[in-house]
Formats: structure tokens, C-alpha cells, sequence
């Protein structure tokens, strides 16, 4: 086929969604390099909304998927009969995660149902009750997690009725001043006056990332968010971190919660948990499982929970000292941001698409960039995100890349 009916077939058969349609159809990959159909090659600065952070085709997860096909593992879902490589995952995922206490993992498919997870186990706990969420928040796109989504209204209105919308609390960016952030949830500086203001109301369930990801690469204040979280953890709410986009070492540790000092009750992974397949998952509190029957039971297949397992040991072994080149050599560049979770601003909607769509036709190397942005908060960022695994030299590159975009479209960057 040819790169035309490739685009062809890929507009006439593929639902609307949020694919771009910029000319580029992507092949091959290997770390940040993209190939396309037609060859030429790009630079995936978003790696792949950041489900690639170890970038593409690895050999050692390669190796993982040839030692399957070689001994004929068994691939039957967990959820009907116990596997060994899907139980070492669980209990490696229970060891990686805060806290220090007895955890319980459910596995499923996408960061959405890890969510939906979470919002059974917090119905099961207490059945009535308010919900919490932050303003700018995105959490998924199946029915339940929408509720708790409110980047964009496109995402959630008309499927989620606005009475059954959690309340949602201004979002604690770092950078202003905390004093007024509390005066902006109720008259005074005081934790004791917001928890008199939320216990009656009977918080249930909070939804909290630690970096706004969709919703424009907002940073939370420390002190801000632990403080938050704190108080509706006193009031006997379930604390869920969402860290389906800023998990494994994207912002410089292996979750963003780390540098919070936040343990949540339920903390929600996705996208970078296994760099080829659809795999999430849901790691709680023991003592919130349900009984049998009760409990999602999507499952999932040993070859991706084995792949899953040589990442984390892959990202474990990394060289700290290029992550934290990488990190200053990016922060100069774009200095709002966690690790390598980054954005730049641009003036408006429309000069942010215009470098995007830009980016991804330049010659002979292109670059792929991904927006970000919420409605309150405005639409004009995007996102920075670097495989983990990228060389210094590789993310000059693409940094020379970025700069000549930007650059022929009125913005220009630090060096």
C-alpha cells in the first residue's frame, strides 16, 4: 500500500478520535526515533502520550515476547486460574508502590479501569457519600472515570449527568501562594475549618494526580496537595492517586507520589506499565478488597505481565545521572514541569496546533508534539516527554528540532 491508501483506509474505517491527520503513518521505532510508512523519520517527544518510556522496540522486552512464542507459555487470563508470572507481578507491584502495609492488586487493561476499580472499592466501603476531584483533572474516558474528568467538556458532557458530577476542588499549582489557595476553599488558613467544612458531606472518594498530564502539565504544590489529601484522608475518604501517565520514572522517580510524600489507599497505573501491551492496574489497601464476585474481573495475559516485569527491573537499572542531565537540559528549556514531564506555553490554541502540525511535517527528521491544556486554564501548552531511556545527545536533537518550529511560528525558546 501506499502512504496515500494508508490515510485513505485509516480516515474511512477509523472512529473520530484524537488521531492526528498530519500526513505521518508510523512503521517502525526504535528508543525516541519513529520510522514511518514512507520512511522518513520523526522524533516522539510525547512518547506515545507516555505509554513508550522506555521508547520503542527494547531488545530485552523483545527478547521476553521470542522466549514466549519458544515455550509455548500459557496465556489464559489470571482471573480463572492462578499464573505464576502474573502473581510475581502483583507482588512486585505491591513492593514498588508507597506504603508499607498489606496491598491487594487488580490487573486490567487500560488506566480507565483501573480507575473504574477504584471507584468500586470506595462504593463497596461506603455506598453513600461525596466525591472529590480536582479542576483541569482527566482520568479516563469509560462512564465512571468520566465523572471524575473535567479537563474538557467535549470528554465527559452529555454522557455523565451533571448532578452525578463529584465536587471538584481548585487545583494546587505550584508556584502560588498557599495561604491563598486555602482562602480559595474556605475563609480562613486552617486545615481544621476545611475538614468542618467537607465532614459532613461524608467524603468518599478523591481523585488526585500529582501532574496534571491532559490537563496542561500542572505541577501540584507539596505542601498544598499532602495537606489536602491529608485532611479528607481524616475524614475517612479513600485517597486515589492516579498515576496511569506520571508512573514509572517520568517525573524522576518511579511515581510522581514520591515526591509528595503521599501514600494513597488506591493508586491507579497504566500506559508505561508494559511498553507493548494494554496492561493497568489497581494497587490498594488489603483491607478495601472485595468479596468474591464483587470485583472487576477483566484480567490479563501472562506474556504482557512478563514484559511488565523486565520493564520495572529495565527502569530500576537506569542510569540516574543521564535521567537527571536529561532533566536540567530539559527544565532550562521548558521550566514548568516534574522530571521529564514538561510543557512550554505558547500564546493561543491556534499557535500551539500550528507548531504542532508543523513539527510533524519537517524535513528530513520531524518531530511529534502533543498538546495539553484545560478550558479553564486554556488550551495552549505542550507536552515534552522524553523516553526515559533517551541519550543526552538524542534529546539535543530533538530540542534543535523544537527550537526551529517554534522559532518559524513566533515562539522562541531559552537555550
Amino acid at each position: 500500500m501506499s502512504q496515500e491508501e494508508v490515510l485513505t483506509m485509516s480516515r474511512e474505517y477509523s472512529a473520530r478520535s484524537t488521531q492526528f491527520d498530519n500526513g505521518f503513518v508510523q512503521w517502525h521505532g526504535k528508543g525516541p526515533l519513529l520510522q514511518g510508512w514512507d520512511g522518513r523519520k520523526a522524533y516522539d517527544f510525547s512518547s506515545g502520550v507516555g505509554s513508550k518510556n522506555i521508547g520503542q522496540h527494547d531488545d530485552r522486552i523483545a527478547a521476553v515476547k521470542r522466549w514466549f512464542a519458544v515455550n509455548e507459555i500459557s496465556n489464559i487470563p489470571d482471573h480463572d486460574f492462578p499464573h505464576p508470572i502474573a502473581a510475581l507481578l502483583k507482588r512486585e507491584l505491591c513492593r514498588i508502590t508507597p506504603g508499607a502495609f498489606p496491598k491487594k492488586v487488580f490487573m486490567g487493561r487500560g488506566g480507565a479501569e483501573a480507575n473504574e476499580h477504584a471507584i468500586k472499592l470506595a462504593l463497596e466501603m461506603r455506598p453513600e457519600g461525596t466525591d472529590f476531584a480536582f479542576v483541569g483533572s482527566f482520568h479516563g474516558r469509560s462512564r465512571g472515570a468520566l465523572r471524575f474528568t473535567s479537563s474538557k467538556s467535549v470528554q465527559w458532557k452529555g454522557f455523565v449527568p451533571q448532578a452525578d458530577r463529584p465536587k471538584f476542588l481548585p487545583f494546587p499549582e505550584d508556584g502560588h501562594d498557599c495561604s491563598g489557595y486555602w482562602l480559595s476553599l474556605h475563609e480562613g488558613n486552617d486545615l481544621r475549618l476545611l475538614r468542618d467544612m467537607y465532614a459532613e458531606c461524608r467524603p468518599r472518594i478523591f481523585f488526585a494526580e500529582a501532574v496534571q498530564g491532559e490537563g496542561g502539565i500542572n505541577v501540584a504544590c507539596v505542601t498544598c496537595l499532602r495537606d489536602v489529601l491529608w485532611a479528607f484522608k481524616d475524614m475517612g475518604c479513600i485517597i486515589v492517586m492516579d498515576e496511569v501517565q506520571t508512573g514509572f520514572m517520568r517525573t524522576g522517580k518511579m511515581f510522581a507520589s514520591e515526591w509528595y510524600g503521599i501514600v494513597p489507599d488506591v493508586i491507579s497505573l497504566g500506559k508505561s506499565l508494559c511498553p507493548s501491551h494494554s496492561l493497568a492496574a489497581s494497587v490498594f489497601r488489603a483491607e478495601l478488597d472485595m468479596k468474591p464476585g464483587r470485583n472487576s474481573n477483566t484480567g490479563v495475559d501472562a506474556e504482557a505481565c512478563a514484559i511488565a516485569l523486565e520493564n520495572i527491573e529495565l527502569l530500576e537499572e537506569l542510569d540516574r545521572n543521564a535521567i537527571e542531565e536529561n532533566i536540567a537540559t530539559l527544565s532550562r528549556v521548558a521550566p514548568r514541569g516534574l522530571g521529564l514531564m514538561r510543557r512550554i506555553e505558547c500564546e493561543n490554541k491556534a499557535q500551539r496546533d500550528a507548531i504542532v502540525d508543523a513539527a510533524a511535517k519537517l524535513e528530513p527528521v520531524a518531530l511529534i508534539l502533543l498538546g495539553a491544556g484545560s478550558e479553564e486554564l486554556g488550551e495552549r501548552y505542550i507536552r515534552l516527554m522524553p523516553a526515559v531511556t533517551t541519550t543526552p545527545e538524542e534529546l539535543g536533537e530533538m530540542l534543535t528540532l523544537l527550537r526551529r518550529v517554534t522559532k518559524a511560528h513566533g515562539l522562541v525558546l531559552s537555550d
